[in-house]
């Protein structure tokens, strides 16, 4: 993700991020949430510009200059002269395209913007499509026409015959949505687009890592082995050296000579045995030393999911390239996807066209050095811009070394297998008959209507996997290892995209994709390419339950794992904008092994736990499709029908809090910071709890 932005998995928010880089209206204040934030967007909310908007700026200037520098190095390679007008678009090109526009001319880059507000996977392949017409291949590349075969028989190429750094390899899909030029949510023709998705590495050393990691546990063993004879020897010298000091005076010196040569022979053994343990020691710290130099040398070389998105003008126009998974990067845009001078240095093949392969090679150089896959040099980079990779390249590489750390230190290894694998008996047989008969009575069947199409619930572990993952938790927890808080509310807990889990979790989404094209297909539960999953811990001293919010989410998953526990009970009210927003609709009792499953933009809390402890697996899904319609982008939002019912207020948000409850200790800095309702959805006779009301 670019500089300010942090993907959990795939999207997710910090409450430390700058207001306009997380989709938020800038008058919110930073405690709140994308939906919300959206809501005052449509409520007419004022625009103010915070400092962090100005960082923002410089961010996307650093893009558009070195966006600018890419071209003239390649037009200038083509003995061309670039004109003031010659590029169009900017660096950090539109959310979920991935693909900004460059043209050599005005009366071109007008066509060209035609052709993107039609169609935003097409831009930057009219752009390098264009560059095969320079080069004096136009006639050779427009020659080869579209084939579905041929990217059918491209795909499978790859999958038998991966390149090193590929792996993960899926299959060819059409999405079930697109998202039209009217912002609209539509059901794709049969002529595309297909989606391809696999895993790249910025480096070829995963298995040099693995090698370096058994190594290290060979010697590390034959180092105890050697430990524990060390002991064993020690122990034998002492005794010889008892027997020596029992040997009644008088004695024959042949009894007292060997008796000494006992002790000397001990001692003769011991050192050779501490030089034999200062050895084997050595060795397993070169090993483990050279283990971590390789797996931490690039903070890309790791295997990151890309998808790519082919429509009928490839091959003569590349695909959209957009990575799917946890990425810190200052050269994406915010969704992860590629900017235009990465499709201006795709290379092209005979017939001066995109082929699969090759764009996979430009994909694993750009993880490698992407300054150099566009080619330009690091002497004639913007500063600003080195600083930025460089303070994601560090945050990448934190996240990584964790992940590798705990890698040596896991309790299951069966939850980090790769390529990950679920167990049919992890889950309650229900479940899984829903996910192997792939019917919608299948799955309506293992569903409780907790609330009428907004809130249901299921049964989905069993008490089998629920004890070894909560033990792997703990395990973690014992680790030592870094952590950082799951979002802005929950102060305890793990993202599990942050051990090494992500893996397991993309499929665990696919499992339960279904199930969201069943309850909300035609919006929210569609199309998900991302997440962010955490761990959400309740207990004494700790975090006891959690205050009214909705999610950065387009539909979650909250999984309870136990353990033993009274009260925190799920406290269900309306939906973000709709009348009834803060009236009470639902409670749900959480129950060990089950799901409760709603939108994210659902408001919702946790009542404070009496007894125990709690632990919870929450799955935020995103769908980049999803977050590019006008629903997610302008939400309605209506008047409040009434005074809120006091279990739906939220200290965090809004502005009356105070009028129907006090702020609980340590919160009362938060009364004046609300901003719910917005003032022109107030209800009937609205309060605000303070003088110091900035709402809109």
């Amino acid at each position: 993700m670019g500089s300010f932005f942090s993907k959990g998995e795939g999207v997710q928010r910090l409450a430390t991020t700058p207001w306009d880089a997380l989709g938020r209206h800038p008058a919110v204040p930073p405690h709140a949430v994308a939906p919300e934030a959206r809501a005052l967007r449509a409520a007419g909310a004022p625009y103010i510009r915070p400092r962090a908007f100005w960082a923002v700026q410089r961010l996307k200037l650093s893009r558009v200059v070195i966006g600018l520098l890419a071209v003239a190095r390649m037009l200038g390679a083509r003995g061309r002269r670039l004109t003031p007008w010659a590029v169009t678009g900017t660096g950090s090109g539109s959310a979920g395209s991935g693909s900004p526009e460059a043209m050599p001319s005005a009366e071109k880059r007008q066509k060209k913007e035609e052709t993107s507000a039609e169609s935003p996977s097409s831009a930057a392949a009219d752009s390098s499509s264009e560059d095969s017409s320079t080069e004096g291949g136009e006639d050779l590349a427009h020659k080869v026409p579209f084939r579905f075969t041929d990217l059918v028989d491209e795909v499978e190429s790859v999958r038998r015959d991966p390149p090193t750094y590929v792996s993960r390899v899926g299959a060819l899909k059409v999405p079930s949505k697109i998202c039209n030029s009217e912002l609209i949510l539509v059901t794709p023709p049969e002529a595309g687009p297909w989606v391809f998705t696999l895993a790249v590495s910025g480096g070829e050393s995963d298995k040099e890592v693995q090698q370096l990691a058994e190594q290290h546990a060979t010697l590390s063993a034959e180092a105890q082995k050697i430990a524990a004879s060390k002991v064993q020897v020690v122990a034998e010298l002492k005794a010889a050296k008892e027997r020596l000091e029992e040997i009644p005076s008088p004695s024959s010196e042949a009894v007292l000579q060997a008796a000494c040569s006992a002790v000397q022979a001990a001692e003769d053994r011991l050192a050779e045995v501490q030089e034999e343990d200062r050895i084997a020691r050595a060795a397993a710290e070169r090993a483990r030393a050279a283990q971590g130099k390789v797996a931490c040398a690039d903070a890309y070389n790791h295997s990151f999911v890309v998808a790519l998105q082919f429509d009928s003008s490839w091959p003569v126009k590349p695909p959209t390239v957009r990575f799917q998974g946890v990425m810190h990067h200052a050269l994406v845009d915010e969704s992860g996807g590629m900017l235009m001078p990465f499709f201006k240095s795709i290379p092209k093949d005979d017939r001066k066209v995109h082929s699969l392969r090759l764009i996979l090679e430009a994909i694993h150089h750009f993880l490698i050095d992407p300054l150099h896959n566009w080619g330009i040099s690091r002497e004639s980079a913007p500063s600003r811009l080195l600083s930025s990779m460089l303070a994601e390249e560090k945050m990448n590489l934190a996240r990584l070394t964790t992940i590798r750390k705990y890698a040596l230190q896991v309790k299951h290894k069966e939850l980090f297998e790769s390529p990950p694998r679920w167990r049919e008996e992890w889950f309650d047989p229900a479940f899984w008959k829903a996910c192997t008969e792939k019917t919608p009575e299948a799955w309506r069947a293992i569903l409780v209507e907790q609330l009428p199409n907004e809130v249901f619930s299921f049964k989905i572990f069993t008490d089998e996997f629920l004890n070894m993952f909560v033990e792997e938790i703990f395990n973690f927890y014992s680790s030592g290892l870094p952590a950082r808080r799951p979002n802005s509310m929950n102060n305890y807990g793990i993202i599990l995209n942050e051990i090494g889990l992500e893996p397991m979790i993309d499929e665990l989404q696919q499992l339960l994709q279904p199930l969201g094209e069943l309850l909300w297909g035609s919006g929210p539960g569609t199309c998900w390419d991302g997440h962010h999953c955490f761990i959400v811990r309740y207990r004494e001293g700790e975090d006891l339950g959690l205050d009214m919010h909705t999610d950065d989410s387009d539909v979650t998953f909250n999984i309870c794992l136990g353990l033993d526990f009274e009260g925190a009970g799920l406290q269900f009210c309306g939906i973000m904008g709709a009348a009834n927003h803060r009236k009470h609709t639902n409670t749900f009792k959480h129950l060990k092994g089950h799901c409760v499953v709603h939108l994210g933009r659902k408001r919702h809390g946790a009542d404070d736990i009496s007894r125990g402890e709690r632990l919870n697996i929450i799955l935020w899904n995103h769908s980049s499709t999803y977050r590019k319609s006008e629903e997610y982008e302008d939400p309605p939002y209506e008047r409040e029908e009434g005074a809120p019912d006091e279990v739906c207020v939220s200290f965090t948000h809004d502005r009356d809090y105070g009028v129907f409850k006090q702020y609980p200790v340590g919160k009362e800095r938060m009364k004046g910071r609300g901003w719910c309702p917005p003032k022109k959805f107030e209800y009937a006779d609205f309060k605000p709890d303070t003088k110091r009301d900035w709402s809109p």
